[in-house]
């Protein structure tokens, strides 16, 4: 019976591999076969505690910058795809165009200029590019600059970052046609039934 379950094993083993080396090696084609499975949370988490281990194999003098790009393209961008159902940069310009989506949400590029209102920011981490500050009523307030080691994004439309003036002019409400009522809400439910499968699958593989 021993002999039987080690054979049981390999078969398992083996099939496992081979499951993993037919899954798909785009992050478009990985998001589409992500959508199909039944139960995306296993699937991905499975997909996970094989993929990471084998980015960050390397113990001694590992390629920092290999694996930042590895973990972008087997992983982020895959669950971008997986998100919006379409390459997620053309989906991004059209919530920015739309009128609706009023955060600047602007990601800073390491060296970067930003600025924090010293009045008006809930904690230091709140912050502003510099054309959103240069558009707000902060530039008349105390504020502090930073400079950005990059990773970071614009507070500016974020209503839970600032006591006051949580809008510069070009975020401010009512502009592009906007209204209360479609600014509630500026993703479709699609996207919002996909976040509900992704978020909490993420969140789970991080705190265990």
């Amino acid at each position: 019976s021993v002999s039987l379950k080690m054979a049981d094993e390999e078969a398992g083993g083996a099939e496992r591999m081979e499951v993993s080396t037919e899954l798909p090696q785009t992050p478009q084609l990985l998001a589409s076969w992500w959508d199909q499975q039944v139960d995306f949370y296993t699937t991905f988490l499975h997909y996970l505690a094989q993929l990471v281990p084998e980015i960050y194999s390397a113990e001694m003098d590992p390629d920092l910058e290999k694996q930042e790009e590895s973990i972008q393209m087997s992983i982020f961008t895959p669950l971008e795809w997986y998100l919006f159902g379409e390459d997620p940069d053309i989906c991004l310009e059209k919530l920015k165009h739309s009128g609706a989506f009023q955060l600047c949400g602007k990601v800073f590029k390491s060296g970067e200029t930003t600025y924090s209102c010293r009045d008006c920011a809930i904690d230091p981490t709140c912050v502003l590019c510099m054309d959103c500050f240069q558009n707000s009523v902060h530039k008349n307030h105390r504020y502090k600059m930073h400079t950005s080691t990059g990773g970071g994004f614009c507070d500016c439309g974020d209503t839970e970052a600032w006591k006051t003036g949580p809008f510069c002019v070009s975020h401010e409400p009512g502009r592009a046609g906007t209204t209360k009522e479609n600014l509630r809400c500026p993703l479709n439910e699609e996207v919002i039934a996909q976040a509900r499968k992704i978020f909490p699958s993420v969140v789970k593989y991080i705190v265990e």
